[in-house]
C-alpha cells in the first residue's frame, strides 16, 4: 500500500515536470518560429442551460490563467501553435486550486479589416489538477483539455500584436466519467 502512494506520487511529480517544462520552453521554441507571445484568460463557470455541454450543479468557480504561446505561419490565414497555461480554479465552496495545461492550438484568420483580423482558434491538450472537490466533478491527476474561440488581432507596431477574443475552455480526467469544468470568459494577449 506505501509503495502503491509512492509510485502515485513519483508519477504525479514526472508528469507536473514535463508539462512544467513544456510551457516554460514554449517562448524558447521561437528562435526558429514566427511569433510568440503571453496571455491570460479569465473565465466563469457556464450557467445552466449552456446548450452544448453538461454544467454541475454542485460548483461555481472563476478561473485565472497566465498562457505563453507560440505559433507558427503555415500559410497567411492559419497557423498552428503550442500554448501553455499555468492558472486557479477560484471554487466558492471548495479550497482554490491551481492546475497546468499544454495544447495544441490552430488558429485561422477569417476576417480582415484594413489592419484588423478576425481570428477563430481551436484545440487541445493535456495537464495536471493536483486536486478536485469531487472526482464525479473532474477527477484530480492527469487531465484533458479543449479550448476554442474568436477574437481580433490588432497590430500596436511592426513587430507587438493585440489579442482579444471570447473563449471557451472544458478541462476534464481523460477515460472517466466526469462532468468536467466548463468555464468561458475573455482571453487577452500581445504577440512579439
Amino acid at each position: 500500500m506505501e509503495g502503491d502512494r509512492e509510485n502515485e506520487q513519483m508519477r504525479k511529480t514526472k508528469l507536473l515536470t514535463l508539462a512544467l517544462c513544456l510551457i516554460l520552453l514554449t517562448p524558447a521554441l521561437t528562435l526558429a518560429g514566427d511569433f510568440f507571445g503571453l496571455g491570460t484568460f479569465g473565465g466563469r463557470n457556464i450557467e445552466k442551460g449552456y446548450p452544448f455541454w453538461y454544467i454541475s450543479d454542485e460548483y461555481e468557480w472563476g478561473t485565472i490563467t497566465l498562457s505563453p504561446f507560440y505559433y507558427r505561419s503555415i500559410t497567411d490565414k492559419l497557423s498552428l501553435g503550442v500554448e501553455g497555461d499555468i492558472g486557479i480554479l477560484d471554487f466558492d465552496k471548495h479550497e482554490d486550486v491551481w492546475f497546468i495545461n499544454t495544447s495544441v492550438m490552430g488558429s485561422y484568420d477569417v476576417l480582415t479589416l484594413g489592419k484588423w483580423d478576425v481570428y477563430a482558434e481551436a484545440g487541445g491538450g493535456i495537464g495536471y489538477l493536483p486536486d478536485s472537490p469531487s472526482s464525479d466533478f473532474i477527477g484530480a491527476g492527469l487531465t484533458t483539455n479543449i479550448k476554442y474561440g474568436l477574437g481580433v488581432r490588432v497590430p500596436l507596431n511592426d513587430k507587438k500584436i493585440i489579442r482579444l477574443g471570447y473563449r471557451f475552455m472544458h478541462l476534464c480526467k481523460p477515460w472517466h466519467n466526469d462532468t468536467g469544468a466548463n468555464m468561458h470568459g475573455v482571453f487577452m494577449g500581445i504577440e512579439f
